[in-house]
């Protein structure tokens, strides 16, 4: 359980007149769980953006007045309302003010388990209901505002999937507002930025697949993702990834090559380029979801290899960019194994690469070959250190 803190913690904001501080947020809600805390948020009541700067500090909320602590970088945020003006995440008008009090700003959170808030002598403050849903297990909505914020759908999918363990249920009427956000298209206003940190986050966690499955029954999946086939009624390989707490790359990995099994190629590519767009990834992302996707199937099937498509695989490997490849094959080759029959085929590939890599450029210029030559020639020593090892590398086939 949180302790209580000291006036000092704060540095110096509770010795100013009028103002308060008070733990909110995650952190608190899980340790009433009975959870490991996350990060530590804070609110700031009776306080103006000047003095959070005279104390030491450091603003970094674009949207919202929110500081960081000038030694232990946690956030705090000043005390807000907030009144729908436009689309999106960002359609609100922000008021924040030393008027604003405690139970306003708490009025304005998504769910009553994230409307808590404790004080510096320990004393928790819940006017919305909050203790009573973290002991029924119950996700509520604090208001009809939640309908609002179209970013709320996404959340509540992420809470539902992190607190799943713990069988909490999200109660009727707040699925019906989700229907009503779903159905009003706001969730088409949402900027990328936003909707790819709440999938990450949820990837990250321990249950990424009840966080797809519960987009998927809430009716958002298909909006968010409409570029993917249609959802599985099950991930058992991202489940058993998050078992292991591969990461939210290896997690959403997976959840792709999952998703666009069976897929023809052209199809693949298509997805993957309209799912970066929508989500903001990067071209380089795009490219090693896509190699990714299409290389993991033939590798997963085992030996024996085709020795041409494992030359190939090798030339992937290469440079800075096929390190970190090669670490996620590793990791996603050893989800997809068989051990009952004892196939992971990466022991081999990893020989593979060895032999692949024993071959250095330093000895063809020794013998004299010059420019392009270099590439060719290597290129072509290391593909007959491959086949001179060859039966060492996949025996009988089965690999490990």
């Amino acid at each position: 359980m949180l302790q209580p803190w000291s006036a000092d913690q704060h540095h110096g904001l509770e010795c100013l007149p009028g103002v308060a501080v008070y733990l909110v947020g995650g952190a608190l809600r899980d340790s009433l769980l009975g959870l490991k805390p996350s990060d530590r948020d804070w609110l700031v009541v009776g306080a103006t953006a000047e003095q959070m700067s005279a104390q030491g500090f450091q603003p970094v909320g674009r949207d919202f007045p929110v500081f960081l602590h000038p030694q232990n970088h946690e956030a705090y945020a000043l005390a807000r309302t907030e009144q729908k003006q436009g689309h999106g995440y960002r359609g609100f008008h922000v008021q924040s003010a030393p008027h604003v009090t405690l139970e306003e700003d708490l009025a304005r959170r998504d769910l009553s388990i994230n409307a808590i808030a404790m004080d510096r002598t320990g004393k928790l403050i819940d006017p919305y209901g909050g203790q009573r849903d973290l002991k029924k297990g119950r996700l509520r909505h604090v208001s009809a505002a939640f309908a609002e914020d179209p970013l709320r759908v996404v959340r509540l999918a992420r809470f539902h999937a992190h607190l799943y363990p713990l069988e909490f249920y999200i109660m009727p009427e707040t699925e019906a507002l989700c229907q009503q956000v779903i159905a009003s298209g706001e969730l088409m206003h949402l900027t990328p930025e936003r909707v790819w940190q709440e999938v990450q986050r949820a990837l990250a966690g321990e249950r990424p697949d009840q966080f797809l499955l519960t987009l998927h029954r809430l009716g958002a999946y298909e909006h968010l993702f409409g570029y993917l086939p249609a959802p599985l009624p099950a991930w058992p390989q991202l489940s058993q990834a998050a078992q292991g707490q591969q990461g939210a790359d290896i997690h959403g990995a997976v959840w792709l090559i999952e998703a666009w099994q069976g897929v023809d190629a052209e199809a693949v590519q298509q997805g993957v380029s309209q799912m970066a767009q929508s989500l903001g990834r990067s071209r380089r992302w795009q490219q090693e979801m896509l190699w990714l996707i299409s290389q993991l199937p033939r590798l997963v099937q085992g030996a024996p290899f085709d020795q041409q498509f494992i030359v190939e695989v090798m030339e992937t490997l290469e440079g800075e960019v096929g390190k970190q490849r090669a670490q996620r094959l590793e990791q996603l080759l050893g989800l997809y194994s068989i051990p009952d029959e004892g196939v992971n085929p990466w022991p081999g590939i990893k020989k593979a690469w060895d032999l692949w890599l024993s071959v250095k450029a330093a000895e063809v210029l020794a013998d004299g070959y010059k420019g392009a030559e270099v590439g060719v020639e290597l290129r072509k020593r290391r593909m007959l250190q491959l086949q001179h090892h060859w039966g060492s590398l996949w025996g009988d086939g089965i690999v490990g």
